[in-house]
């Protein structure tokens, strides 16, 4: 291989592989955290590695050791270091990896640089093909909720979706799943038989049954821990902590912006980084709830940001967002559509730029500017409907709107502009949770 060692030396690692639609990113942040309380205890694994992906704001919040995201020196020694094996093994610049790829590659190297022995890696689409599939026996493998996204890649179907998924497991290496859609469930145990593999679809952990946290984060926590149960079973060591400890691991593991409610004076941000339709019919819910929750909706101002850029049908992602909001008697006065640039200065910022979207429709408000008439046309031709270049734009109508006003803001549809959103408001976000900057 180009960094020097074969897929077997991969092994090492110990790898708890994470593939799904929605949730894996959540179900990581909780392995992880639990896992290195782990550590905290027994002093072991020696090393613990997360790889997760997309970042927020920073590319080197994908990587963690031990719990901390890597810093910036480190980011650009590992990823040098990489691009000069490329370059020495006289890779063909048009062969080079794709990004992703070679994320993948600058993970596996900082894993190994540090002496990895647990590593949770989360896959970046589908699994078969994914670019993290590189482990012969993982510890363990893991699905979350799959549903319909990356149709293009994927296929169109659930069953061809979850073929892909399955392509993490791997013969003798036990799974486990999230309770599925039944088409999902079969492909899953019909892989899983061809694989040789032992698959168990778990339910609710019995140590969160009391928690607070919501069905899905409930779900999605619940494989983290199991997860973790039976990595440590492979090495005839158990989870020997309290429901109470559990719980508290549990909640305060859960990642900066998913289902992410901040307060700030009389405005509450929803910030939820869902962008296909399952993510959003959950997190529509979630807002909507939130939202009726106390007062009756119109003694405040209930406002939508929004953005998506990718090949998704995105009209159909704002009618489900429509369809979940407004069945409890909600309305958006307001629906601001921008970028994921947060500012005007860093338009170009590159840790938010998908450079596989086209720059220049981009830089013309095409996109928002079609949103914004679908939302006005077919949606609600009594919201106020706002275009901005910029996230701090949108977040001055909200300011505008707010004077004087309870405003609750649900900004949605990417977690690029969960990030962005999360930049503007000057959000210090750690694993352990997420806390406004004053």
């Amino acid at each position: 291989m180009i960094l020097g060692f074969e897929p077997s030396h991969l092994d090492r690692m110990n790898a708890i592989h994470c593939a799904g639609t929605n949730g894996k990113g959540s179900v990581c942040a909780v392995a992880n955290h639990l896992l290195n309380c782990y550590r905290d205890i027994y002093g072991w694994p020696t090393a613990i590695g997360l790889y997760t992906s997309p970042h927020l704001s920073s590319v080197c919040e994908r990587f963690r050791v031990n719990g901390t995201i890597i810093s910036e020196d480190m980011f650009a020694k590992c990823f040098f270091e990489v691009y000069q094996k490329l370059e020495a093994s006289e890779v063909p610049l048009a062969e080079f990896p794709s990004y992703a790829r070679f994320l993948t590659l600058v993970a596996l190297h900082l894993f190994d640089s540090v002496g990895v022995d647990a590593a949770i890696i989360e896959t970046g689409i589908g699994g078969k093909f994914d670019s993290t599939n590189v482990f012969d026996q993982p510890k363990v493998t893991v699905i979350s909720e799959i549903s319909r996204d990356h149709t293009i890649s994927l296929g169109d179907t659930l069953e061809e979706i979850s073929q892909h998924k399955s392509g993490i497991f791997k013969p003798q290496c036990p799974a486990i799943s999230v309770q599925q859609k039944k088409v999902v469930e079969d492909t899953l145990r019909q892989r899983a038989e061809e694989k040789d593999v032992h698959l168990d679809f778990v339910g609710i952990h019995k140590a969160l049954q009391g928690s607070s946290m919501n069905e899905i984060q409930l779900r999605n926590a619940s494989a983290g821990i199991i997860s973790v149960e039976r990595f440590l079973s492979s090495f005839g060591r158990s989870l020997e902590l309290d429901e109470e400890e559990l719980v508290r691991i549990a909640e305060h593991a859960q990642l900066p912006g998913r289902f992410h409610k901040l307060v700030q004076g009389d405005i509450t941000w929803c910030i939820d980084g869902g962008h296909n339709e399952g993510a959003l019919e959950v997190s529509s819910e979630w807002f909507a709830q939130l939202v009726k929750e106390k007062e009756a909706w119109d003694s405040y101002q209930v406002v939508l940001i929004f953005n998506q850029e990718s090949v998704r049908d995105v009209r159909q992602l704002l009618r489900t967002i429509h369809r979940v909001v407004y069945k409890y008697d909600l309305h958006f006065s307001h629906a601001i559509f921008c970028t994921n640039a947060v500012r005007a200065s860093d338009v170009n910022q590159l840790d938010l730029v998908d450079l596989n979207k086209d720059i220049r429709r981009i830089e013309r408000l095409v996109g928002q500017n079609e949103n914004a008439a679908f939302w006005r046309k077919d949606l609600d031709q009594n919201t106020v409907v706002h275009v901005r270049r910029t996230i701090e734009e949108a977040m001055e109508i909200v300011l505008r709107v707010g004077k004087g006003q309870i405003v609750k803001v649900f900004a949605t549809g990417s977690l690029r502009i969960a990030g962005g959103l999360i930049d503007c408001l000057k959000i210090e976000e750690t694993l352990d949770g997420a806390h406004l900057r004053v």
